[in-house]
């Protein structure tokens, strides 16, 4: 490989801000976004950037852009043609703009892909981030001009290999505005030395590859960058051979005892844009030289117990150790140590009051006062305290629903509250939390269906924001007031007795809770309605018929039924059905029915028959029943002379028979007609 003369500068320049021009650690930090999107600052030319980073640089063959808006499913490739490296063209004032971008360029075009390897590796994709030009050059960024201002857009890159077209990676959605400058670095910490300032803040690899440091002294009126290239921080591996960050990323020298500098940072995001100013920090170097500082704090938490440990640095005037601690990384230290520690120690322990985050330096002090402090450690002191059980829990019940209501707990660091159910018995291991998202209010409506009869018992928790969870509350049991009345009766059959009596027979409610029946008679010939009630006492719910004593012959009566549950709710009443007791004439009854006819029509079966009509003749009922079971209803009284019935199965046996009911004699019953319903004629048909 050719050694160019960028080569030899840039590895000179890095070496000298001794940032390892990207370490290979570095590098797989940068990759991490392995695609990124934004808007532009440019508010007359609206665009998206798009930068992607793929451990071989570039792709050959060159790289597929997509693009959809929410909702969409189908992506649509913004591009003619794969973009590829060289297929940008840089422009002219770009070059004047960046005295190296001409020697970047030659530099990539005379490699192979094999070639850009580790430090080549680094300088490239380092260049790709600090200018744009190089980046849409050598194929990693690509501006989507065609977008409108407010619209919502996804995009995806894949990469075209000799197999075929592969995904990269797909973007998050993004708002089509002008680019906000991001926050600074966070948690940035400058320490002021003999003559020297030591820098140090939170690197976050997601939003920053690296940084800028500007400083003034008191007599400048504007700032000054400090560093020529960019600061970028790597994890290096310390002495126990775990990867950590230095504990200074910046140590600016050869200042003056007793001036005051000013100091601002700006991080440097993927696309080479800086992000807004920090804060300005203030210090002032003093004639002075504290003492060495405690090195490798570092805490371990036991319950409210937090334990720091450290190591001691050498120095002839060390007088003692004092320790600090705040809730805040960067205010509010108190010192905790009444007196100076011991010099050579290396412990202290420290107990909290209460679970929080904790913020921990130790400080060595010389014989003038000077304290050489350590970095800080944050101890996590984990809240594995769970608040105090609700009291007074109470339950009030209504149709449909049952409250509850309980007193408030008085935890500083309450949450809220969770409710557990069960039913029937009070067991622990039987509830199930009725919501998942504790809530704050100390009342709870648990809706439940109008027909439940079960006994409901509820527990309630406590959660804190550490989602500790209290011991269960006292149970309260309540159930809901009964307001569903039972299922309507139906009367199945009105008989004459052998007595000459009519018994009333209907099929028996399902009801759980049915406590009996009463029955009513209605005289069809009234002029008012009045529904005269039968039994003196409630049937049964095991009573399946009722023999009407009082009837009289020749006169026509409806009968109905009502079931009553064991909380007094009266269902409907039932379908009315006709009853009347004929007088003796038996013989002319039975010729009333000539004949009954069978035939199933393939999705149905047909009943015929006829009848002799004589004065009085009130209308037939159908009958039917299955194989193995009893007559019902399969119409109401009517006047035809023929029915379908399509509510067959192929296969199923069905038994038919017509009752003719007439004014003077009553009902007269057909013989029962069977038939088999075909199987592979009722299939060719639905076929058909």
């Amino acid at each position: 490989m050719k050694k160019s003369k960028l080569y030899i500068k840039v590895i000179i320049v890095f070496l000298l801000f001794n940032i390892g021009g990207i370490t290979a650690q570095a590098q797989q930090e940068t990759e991490v976004r392995s695609m990124i999107i934004s808007n532009s600052l440019d508010e007359q030319n609206l665009h998206v950037k798009i930068k992607w980073f793929i451990p071989e640089i570039y792709v050959s063959k060159g790289v597929n852009i997509y693009r959809r808006t929410p909702g969409q499913q189908n992506w649509d490739n913004i591009l003619e043609k794969p973009f590829k490296k060289g297929d940008y063209i840089i422009p002219n004032n770009a070059f004047l703009a960046d005295s190296t971008l001409d020697d970047y360029i030659s530099f990539i075009d005379e490699l192979s892909l094999d070639e850009i390897q580790g430090l080549t590796k680094a300088m490239i994709l380092v260049k790709g981030i600090q200018n744009y030009h190089y980046a849409k050059y050598i194929g990693i960024e690509y501006h989507d001009s065609d977008v409108k201002l407010g619209e919502e857009y996804q995009y995806k890159v894949t990469k075209l290999t000799a197999s075929g077209e592969k995904e990269l990676n797909i973007s998050r959605i993004i708002t089509v505005q002008k680019h906000i400058l991001d926050s600074p670095p966070e948690e940035i910490e400058i320490k002021s030395g003999d003559e020297k300032v030591l820098l140090k803040w939170k690197p976050n690899k997601f939003k920053f590859y690296g940084a800028n440091i500007f400083r003034r002294s008191e007599s400048q009126s504007e700032f000054e960058k400090m560093n020529e290239v960019p600061i970028i921080i790597s994890k290096r591996k310390g002495q126990d051979g775990v990867l950590a960050y230095p504990d200074i990323f910046f140590t600016d020298d050869s200042l003056s005892n007793g001036t005051t500098y000013f100091y601002k940072i700006v991080g440097l995001d993927y696309f080479g844009r800086s992000s807004k100013y920090s804060k300005i920090f203030e210090v002032t170097p003093k004639d002075q030289t504290a003492p060495p500082s405690p090195k490798f704090l570092k805490n371990t938490v036991d319950l409210l117990n937090v334990k720091l440990s450290w190591e001691n640095t050498y120095g002839f005037d060390i007088e003692g150790i004092n320790i600090y601690r705040s809730k805040h990384h960067d205010v509010g230290f108190k010192l905790l140590n009444m007196n100076l520690l011991n010099s050579v120690r290396v412990e202290y322990v420290d107990i909290v009051e209460k679970p929080g985050k904790y913020y921990y330096y130790v400080a060595a002090v010389d014989s003038s006062g000077n304290e050489g402090k350590s970095f800080m450690t944050m101890a996590n002191v984990l809240d594995i305290y769970p608040p105090e059980k609700p009291q007074g829990l109470y339950t009030e019940s209504d149709t449909g629903r049952i409250s509850l209501h309980w007193k408030p707990n008085k935890d500083e660091d309450l949450m809220g509250y969770q409710v557990f159910r069960t039913v029937n018995k009070d067991s622990k291991n039987r509830y199930v939390l009725l919501n998942s998202t504790p809530f704050m209010e100390t009342n709870y409506i648990d809706s439940l269906p109008k027909s439940a009869k079960n006994n409901f018992y509820y527990r309630v928790t406590a959660v804190d924001s550490s989602y500790n969870r209290s011991e269960y509350s006292d149970f309260a049991m309540n159930f809901m007031p009964d307001v569903v009345p039972p299922a309507q009766p139906f009367i199945k059959d009105v008989v004459i007795t052998k007595d000459n009596y009519l018994q009333i027979k209907w099929i028996p409610n399902a009801d759980l809770d049915l406590k009996g029946y009463n029955i009513f008679r209605e005289t069809v010939s009234d002029t008012i309605v009045n529904k005269k009630k039968l039994n003196e006492s409630i049937l049964d719910p095991v009573v399946k018929h009722f023999t009407d004593r009082w009837v009289e012959q020749n006169t026509k009566y409806n009968y109905y039924l009502i079931a009553m549950d064991s909380s007094g709710n009266s269902s409907q009443y039932s379908n009315p059905f006709p009853g009347k007791l004929p007088k003796k004439n038996p013989e002319i009854g039975d010729k009333v029915i000539k004949f009954i006819n069978v035939k199933n029509k393939g999705k149905y079966n047909q009943i015929r028959w006829e009848i002799n009509p004589e004065d009085g003749y009130l209308g037939v009922i159908v009958y039917r029943k299955e194989e193995g079971g009893v007559f019902r209803p399969l119409t109401g009284l009517m006047q035809s002379n023929k029915i379908k019935d399509s509510n067959i199965t192929p296969g199923g046996i069905y038994y038919y028979e017509v009752r003719v009911y007439h004014e003077s004699y009553g009902e007269s019953r057909s013989k029962q007609e069977r038939i088999i319903v075909p199987v592979v004629e009722v299939q060719k048909k639905e076929e058909l």
